[in-house]
């Protein structure tokens, strides 16, 4: 018996702390609901620096990538001139004989 009321005590008991610091919490988040307006002004021009920083980056890896699309494309036609080459060269062997 003795141990149902030391449970319902200690229950009790935290319930009451939790619903303090609940409320607790809850009163902190109502009094700092305001953006001053110096403070949304910083946060603005953050922003917007950081957005012309970053469409810089990205104008900045378009032209790198472009760069290296255009420098690898020679060596892709090259290979394929030279594997047509070998056909043509295999294919051009007169001393082979078709059987019909």
């Amino acid at each position: 018996m003795e141990d149902v009321i030391i449970v319902s005590i200690v229950f009790g008991f935290s319930a009451f702390v939790c619903t303090g610091i609940y409320k607790l919490i809850m009163a902190k988040m109502n009094r700092s609901q305001g953006i001053d307006s110096e403070t949304f002004q910083r946060l603005a021009e953050t922003f917007i620096q950081h957005k012309e920083e970053m469409n810089r980056r990205v104008r900045n890896l378009e032209a790198i990538i472009a760069n290296e699309q255009h420098l690898s494309t020679p060596q892709i036609d090259e290979t394929k001139s030279q594997n047509d080459s070998m056909l043509k060269n295999d294919l051009k062997n007169n001393n082979k004989k078709r059987i019909q």
